[in-house]
């Protein structure tokens, strides 16, 4: 189990919204995510994200008690929308970071704006917000994990709707690789640390047929009768 402390959570635009940051803000925990424009922030960020789609400037914007922390990225050239309930957003709180010219994509305004900001240089080092760095360096982490899942990945497809493929797949998986990663780097194992995911997984499943196959072999099975022909023939 993870130690008694306070954790600084991050999440991509799947998983964040401003009522789940305020409540893990109330129980002492922070939280840093992309946001999606429907994940139920303002409309004066729905609108200002439409704005840059449409490339128009998007308005200066107000912060909320949940930051939500518009940014011109220029790794992506566009504009990102970040829930913050740690960094304030602040123009001063920015970080210096090596960014590559990013390649000529979207509209020709945009295009221009990143040609007259790099010129000729193949990359340059520039002030972003802390809130952007700090969610690269982290998200990094569960790119790894992605990796790491990509590893033992199976063969099978769901039929009845996108819930099946998050609850059964992405969930599944998530609490496997990170559940290897906790006894891998546990101070204080009960057991030689499994060293490889696959292994991991196949001590998992190994248990729960020990356990699950006993109690389902302990279970009355429903008995089907039989009739023969001629019994049936007397029946009716």
């Amino acid at each position: 189990m993870l130690p008694k402390a306070t954790y600084h959570v991050f999440t991509d635009n799947l998983f964040s919204s401003p009522n789940l940051f305020r409540a893990l803000r109330e129980t002492g925990y922070g939280a840093t995510g992309t946001a999606r424009p429907n994940c139920g922030i303002t409309k004066q960020l729905k609108d200002a994200k439409e704005d840059d789609k449409a490339g128009k400037a998007p308005p200066p914007l107000q912060y909320n008690k949940v930051r939500a922390i518009p940014t011109e990225d220029c790794k992506d050239s566009s504009y990102v929308l970040f829930l913050s309930a740690v960094h304030t957003g602040a123009d001063e709180e920015r970080t210096q970071r090596k960014r590559k010219k990013p390649a000529k994509k979207g509209s020709s305004k945009k295009e221009k704006e990143i040609q007259r900001y790099f010129g000729k240089n193949s990359s340059m080092i520039i002030a972003i917000p802390t809130v952007a760095a700090s969610y690269d360096d982290e998200m990094n982490h569960v790119d790894r994990g992605d990796q790491l899942r990509s590893y033992t990945s199976y063969e099978h497809r769901f039929r009845r709707g996108p819930w099946q493929v998050l609850l059964w797949s992405f969930l599944l998986d998530v609490a496997l690789a990170n559940s290897f990663i906790l006894q891998l780097k546990t101070t204080s194992p009960r057991w030689p640390p499994y060293k490889t995911l696959q292994k991991w997984k196949e001590c998992i499943y190994n248990a729960l047929f020990i356990i699950y196959t006993h109690e389902s072999s302990t279970r009355k099975r429903c008995q089907i009768s039989t009739m023969s022909g001629e019994a049936l023939n007397q029946t009716a």
